[in-house]
C-alpha cells in the first residue's frame, strides 16, 4: 500500500517560530534544528526544552486519529512536566502528521511539539508589510483557497496559505514571507 504522507505544519507552530526567532527566514529552518531550544522562552511562563512526540491508535477517521494522538500527548506531557503544559494548542514547533494505517480505512496520526505554559503570539517578526500580506490573500483567493482580505496575518490565512503550497508541492510552512508572495504572484 503506497502510504501517503501530509505533514501538517501548524499556524501556531509559525506564529512561535516567528516569535521565537524574530524573522520569518529563520522560522522556517528553525523548528527543524536543535538550535530551537535555545530560542524558546524561559520558564515559569516559556516552554520545555524537550521536544514530546506521541502516536495515536489507529482510528476509522482523521478526526479519531487526531483526537486519539491528542490524548496521548497530553498523557506524556502531563506525567513529565504537569497539567500546566498539556495544551497542545500552546506547543513550540507543532507538527502533526497522519498517514494511513495498516487496517484499510484507518488512519494514525503523531503530534510532536515543545510543551508551552502560555501561547506565544507573533511579535511582528513579519517579512511583508500589511498591503503585502492583503495582496497575498487576495491571490490565495483568487487560486481558490478562500480567505479574508483584512491585511491581518492570523491562523486562517496560514492554513490556506500551507493548503496552496502542498497543491504545488512545495514545503507547507505557511509563513508571511517575501518567498511566498513571490511563488503567489508567479501562481
Amino acid at each position: 500500500m503506497k502510504k501517503i504522507r501530509k505533514l501538517v505544519l501548524l499556524a501556531v507552530s509559525s506564529a512561535i517560530s516567528v516569535a521565537v526567532c524574530g524573522s520569518v527566514a529563520v522560522a522556517q529552518d528553525t523548528c527543524g534544528s536543535s538550535a530551537i531550544v535555545e530560542k524558546l522562552p524561559s520558564l515559569p511562563n516559556g516552554c520545555q526544552k524537550e521536544r514530546i512526540s506521541a502516536s495515536g491508535n489507529e482510528r476509522p477517521t482523521t478526526l479519531w486519529a487526531r483526537r486519539s494522538v491528542g490524548d496521548a500527548w497530553q498523557d506524556q506531557v502531563i506525567t513529565k512536566y504537569g497539567e500546566r503544559f498539556a495544551r497542545w494548542d500552546y506547543a513550540a514547533c507543532a507538527r502533526e502528521e497522519c498517514v494511513p494505517a495498516t487496517l484499510p480505512g484507518f488512519t494514525r496520526c503523531t503530534f510532536s511539539g515543545f510543551p508551552c505554559a502560555t501561547r506565544l503570539h507573533f511579535e511582528g517578526g513579519f517579512e511583508i508589510s500589511r498591503e503585502e500580506v492583503r495582496e497575498m490573500q487576495r491571490l490565495l483567493s483568487r487560486y481558490g483557497f478562500r480567505t479574508k482580505v483584512d491585511g491581518k496575518f492570523g491562523e486562517k490565512t496560514s492554513n490556506q496559505l500551507a493548503r496552496w503550497q502542498r497543491s504545488k508541492g512545495l514545503t507547507d510552512d505557511g509563513l508571511p514571507s517575501k518567498a511566498n508572495l513571490d511563488r503567489l504572484r508567479r501562481g
